[in-house]
């Protein structure tokens, strides 16, 4: 059976427990003020973030409090990762 999900120090997270944790910043590290922000459209319109953090085994994410997830890009991702 094949899982989607994220694994760290030898725990296994599902998508949707990656997105609580990382929404609730639990797996994001030393989250602070980015030198540049980026602006981006979505559902909700326009926004600025203009936080970043780390995820540990990953690399830098952008970190907006007030938003549902912060998501890695699949580009991104596909960078690391096999990607299926």
């Amino acid at each position: 059976m094949t899982r989607l999900g994220y694994q760290t120090a030898g725990s296994f997270y599902t998508v949707n427990q990656m997105w609580r944790y990382l929404q609730k910043k639990k797996m994001l590290k030393n989250v602070h003020e980015a030198k540049k922000s980026l602006s981006l459209y979505c559902n909700a319109g326009m926004m600025t973030v203009n936080k970043t953090g780390d995820l540990p085994g990953y690399g830098t994410l952008w970190y907006y409090e007030d938003g549902i997830a912060n998501i890695p890009s699949l580009n991104n991702v596909k960078k690391k990762y096999r990607v299926t």
